[in-house]
């Protein structure tokens, strides 16, 4: 299995039972301080502490670090030759670790994937080993170990029994080894340590920027109005016209769902559209909750959530469609 198969399984199973989409993590406003951390990361800053040490999602800073390079990069900006030579080293150290990490843990990987029944291609880009783990995490997480009918043995029962205990261990081990890894905060420390201030408040306020935009996506997802003004710590507020969703979605073709989950609900037997747009009810209730300020402000929002961050939408436990659907 090519070590790029590795990197990409145990990165992922971190969001197994929280969302690898980091796309919708927040990225956190704070005060200046002397550090080389990224705001937002490793630290507490401000009204948003409970989430300070989440990671920025790394395809979100490479985008924002782009716009330091070449002829359109601010004037004043772009990156020199040396800072170049910095930022190239950063990177190649940090592939060097995660490549040591994960070839020395190259069978167990091996193991635990075919444990949870993911068959891994040796000729298939990252990209679809993501969309494997997902599927087989989403399918797997949240519903009740299937049990043969009464006409079965004892046997069969206690072998179908050890097998979702074999997977549920190795999704864990998967789970353990991802988080053991190298994370991209620290490259992204090393990164900020090599960029000037002026620099470093262009990235900070691209990265406030794309968070936003990942806000509002994940919103009209849930069939949510737009936010309005912005929360102290960053996040998008909601319209103070908008009102909790007591309108529960109890369609599958209602279209405030995105037409790729609509489609996915169509395969489902009922018993599995009712569980799922239970689970996206719940979701657009919590998102609702997490953005209304209401007449306390910003804590009384913390205090209905308990101050946790909603999930993203890759949390709405959406199983795949059962093949034994008539």
């Amino acid at each position: 299995m090519p070590t790029r198969f590795l990197v990409t399984i145990c990165g992922l199973t971190i969001g197994v039972s929280a969302a690898w989409a980091q796309s919708a993590d927040p990225v956190l406003q704070g005060p200046k301080v002397e550090e080389t951390s990224v705001p937002g990361e490793n630290r507490t800053f401000g009204p948003g502490a409970q989430r300070g040490d989440r990671e920025i999602p790394h395809r979100l800073f490479l985008r924002a670090l782009g716009t330091l390079r070449g002829r359109e990069a601010p004037m004043g900006l772009r990156l020199t030759a040396e800072q170049e030579r910095g930022l190239r080293g950063a990177e190649d150290a940090f592939r060097k670790q995660q490549t040591d990490y994960f070839e020395q843990r190259r069978d167990e990987v091996r193991q635990a994937a075919a444990a949870m029944g993911v068959e891994l291609p040796a000729d298939a880009p990252p990209s679809r080993v993501m969309e494997l783990l997902r599927a087989r995490a989403r399918g797997q997480a949240g519903d009740a170990p299937r049990r043969p009918g009464p006409d079965r043995d004892a046997r069969a029962s206690d072998a179908l029994d050890q097998a979702e205990r074999d997977k549920a261990a190795a999704m864990a081990r998967l789970r353990e080894l991802g988080e053991g890894a190298p994370k991209t905060r620290d490259l992204h420390t090393r990164v900020w340590s090599v960029l000037n201030d002026d620099q470093r408040q262009h990235v900070q306020s691209l990265l406030k920027t794309y968070r936003d935009e990942t806000m509002t996506e994940r919103r009209g997802e849930l069939g949510l109005p737009a936010g309005g003004a912005p929360t102290p710590d960053g996040r998008p507020g909601r319209p103070a016209t908008d009102r909790a969703p007591a309108d529960r979605i109890t369609d599958i073709n209602d279209p405030r769902l995105p037409a790729s989950l609509r489609e996915r609900l169509k395969g489902m037997t009922p018993e599995e559209q009712s569980r799922a747009l239970k689970r996206i009810n719940e979701r657009r209730l919590e998102e609702w909750r997490q953005t209304d300020r209401g007449p306390r402000g910003e804590r009384d929002g913390a205090r209905k959530t308990g101050g946790k961050p909603a999930p993203s939408m890759d949390d709405v436990e959406v199983p795949p469609p059962s093949d034994k659907r008539k």
